[in-house]
């Protein structure tokens, strides 16, 4: 137990030193404004003050943030302390530690710097080059967590009666959005036509015999493999997410499940685990998002609270509050579509706080570490990478006992076209992280070596 002494108790203040502590160190917390009740205190104080000093309290100077109200606008100089990125850069010099980690933490899970962004990508996305975690080389590490795990350290060597808590448990939540139901099925008949007559006068035929057979039934389309992906996971005792398109065919929509071939919705309601998939408009559509949300809950039979936005496109705060008023529980979307790495500098989720309202929202984010998109189209990489690209962000995330988000497609696991090879890398990868929920990395490589040595 820590009481926390503060000038002001804000929301913003408990937002952030609950998180911290309940969330990610598992510590219990308490406020007082009380200055008497500080010094009376017989558990470890952490004074976040300006204006008083408590005796033999922990000393945190706040910068500001937590007391204000609104957006301003910040231009945080990031230092380097004891080899660690910080900001918001403490005044004073009889602190315990060199700057405000709550204030910072708030500024980067919040995405303070995203609110009222005018550079924006094609889709009306914020661009991760203008973030301060890219700008200053630290998008590839959950630096929230790891100023969290600092100061679990710094304050159990500064109270002797202070425990250092067991964490949680290193959780990988892999994800699959189904952007294209099928390669072929779903396209009009004269796109098929025109297709096959393409591969024919090119002298590829057998891609043209293939593509035939699946239109006449004669074969499965490639792009229908969920039930190749369920039992992929759960052969490894995972449990995947499947986010659902249900809104129009458009230029950025790919498909409705609507469409009369699509018979994957009788798979859905009964076994696997669903969200929904926003289309393109809807992020800032409250009508549409409502629209849709319903259509799936018609044709899944179940009631749906989880959520990715299509294309990774939101805007702050208005898309979730949209979510908000429709119930969703839980958000997959925090990612940036050109990068990977931790768009919120944490591999903890957390709840959406509304800077514009000034409140702590009930509905959590969970922030995505990758997607296959991102490191195929964007970063130029080939199947044969996947597995070491995984595989160093899930031990990150292992080490601060995260949780490790990706977001694959159906169609990225078809080994169809440019996405060959990827299934068999995919899958090797899933495996080796899988095995990291329940050991050590060294113990998770010596068990995937022997696995894939027969022994």
């Amino acid at each position: 137990m820590v009481l926390v002494f503060t000038d002001k108790y804000t929301p913003r203040v408990k937002y952030i030193f609950e998180q911290i502590f309940k969330e990610i160190l598992h510590v219990d917390i308490s406020f007082t404004t009380k200055e008497q009740v500080a010094i009376d205190s017989t558990i470890p104080v952490i004074c976040y003050s300006r204006e008083h000093r408590i005796p033999k309290s922990f000393v945190i100077e706040p910068e500001g943030l937590l007391f204000k109200r609104g957006i301003k606008d910040i231009q945080p100089e990031v230092t380097e302390w004891n080899g660690t990125k910080i900001f918001f850069q403490s005044q004073s010099a009889d602190v315990s530690i060199p700057f405000d980690i709550f204030a910072a933490s708030f500024y980067l899970l919040t995405r303070y710097e995203e609110y009222g962004s005018l550079d924006l990508d094609e889709h009306g996305r914020y661009k991760a080059e203008n973030s301060l975690a890219y700008k200053h080389q630290f998008l590839d590490y959950p630096l929230v967590d790891h100023w969290a795990y600092l100061l679990d350290q710094m304050l159990a060597d500064y109270f002797p009666m202070y425990t250092i808590k067991s964490k949680s448990r290193f959780r990988f939540c892999p994800s699959i959005d189904i952007d294209h139901v099928y390669k072929y099925k779903s396209k009009f008949l004269s796109i098929n036509i025109i297709r096959l007559f393409q591969k024919l006068i090119t002298g590829k035929y057998e891609d043209f015999r293939y593509h035939l057979n699946v239109i006449l039934n004669r074969a499965p389309d490639p792009y229908f493999n969920v039930e190749y992906i369920v039992d992929m996971h759960n052969d490894y005792n995972l449990r995947p997410i499947f986010f659902l398109h249900v809104g129009p065919m458009g230029k950025y929509d790919g498909y409705s499940l609507y469409n009369p071939f699509n018979i994957i919705k009788e798979l859905f309601y009964r076994t696997l685990i669903v969200g929904l998939h926003p289309s393109y408009f809807a992020s800032t559509n409250l009508h549409q998002m409502k629209k849709e949300k319903k259509r799936l809950e018609s044709m899944t039979r179940v009631r749906v609270f989880l959520n990715r936005f299509h294309f990774l496109k939101f805007t702050f705060p208005i898309s979730f509050e949209y979510l908000e008023s429709l119930s969703i529980a839980r958000d997959y979307s925090l990612g940036y579509p050109k990068y990977t790495g931790f768009r919120a500098s944490t591999c903890t989720p957390f709840l959406f706080y509304n800077l514009t309202k000034d409140y702590i929202s009930g509905m959590r984010l969970h922030p995505i570490v990758l997607m296959d998109v991102t490191l195929q189209k964007y970063l130029y990489k080939e199947a044969t990478d996947l597995f070491g690209i995984m595989s160093y962000y899930a031990e990150v995330i292992k080490k601060y006992n995260g949780e490790f988000v990706t977001l694959f497609h159906n169609e990225s696991l078809s080994d169809e076209d440019q996405w060959y090879g990827w299934r068999e890398e995919y899958k090797k990868s899933v495996q080796y992280v899988a095995l990291l929920e329940l050991h050590s990395i060294e113990v998770a490589k010596e068990k995937l070596a022997n696995q894939h040595m027969g022994v």
